[in-house]
């Protein structure tokens, strides 16, 4: 019995299918994920420098957002105010990543794509959108106007993310429980095919198999 296991595992070896999707590629797969997502919640964002150019009628409201932002200790923006010619010759040298020009409507002016500059459309994006929220406000309920102006200048995390059982859990941890269910789904797949093989067996090979069990 003992050799027809090894010569049947001998077989199944030989496969490649059988050997490398069970085996070799989660071995693989969970490589690239080690180098790719390992140390993801390691990084350390640098903080986004941005010129501010103020124009005549400057949202001030704007401006308080802006300074809100960059003192509530998570050193997300360093905002400098400069002259329009300064900020161009800045923006062009890479120094600072976007100019704000703040008139009665605010702009953003960036000379590329990347991260520090999605940060500084989403700062304004945001901002527009709290400040229609306002002029909902003003529009439906006037007596909540204030508090409605503190809610959008202070800028906090609502909510917080815990695991069930009280203990945080690291986010990129979930690519490698994907990635082991995928093996286990593999190995159920291979143990499906095995099944399938053996059930072809003819009587004489089931006897010999059995003869040499009770032998």
């Amino acid at each position: 019995m003992l050799h027809l296991i090894k010569y049947n595992l001998l077989v199944k070896l030989k496969n490649f299918a059988t050997t490398f999707w069970p085996l070799i590629f989660p071995i693989l797969l969970g490589t690239m994920f080690y180098f790719a997502f390992g140390n993801i919640d390691d990084a350390d964002f640098e903080t986004v420098q941005v010129g501010i150019v103020k124009e005549e009628g400057a949202d001030t409201l704007f401006l308080m957002f802006l300074d809100q932002i960059e003192n509530n200790g998570n050193h997300l923006i360093a905002a400098q105010e400069l002259s329009e010619s300064a900020a161009l010759t800045k923006l062009e040298n890479e120094e600072i990543s976007g100019i704000y020009q703040v008139g009665s409507s605010p702009s953003l002016t960036v000379a590329s794509n990347g991260i520090p500059q999605s940060i500084l459309q989403s700062i304004l994006s945001g901002y527009e959108t709290g400040k229609n929220t306002i002029r909902n406000i003003v529009r439906t309920h006037p007596s909540g106007l204030w508090d409605g102006i503190q809610q959008m200048l202070n800028q906090q995390e609502t909510l917080t993310e815990v695991s069930l059982g009280g203990q945080t859990i690291n986010g990129s941890a979930q690519f490698f429980y994907a990635l082991i269910a995928m093996t286990c789904l593999y190995g159920c797949f291979i143990g499906f095919w095995l099944c399938h093989n053996s059930s072809g067996q003819s009587y004489s090979t089931c006897r010999t198999t059995l003869r040499h069990s009770n032998a």
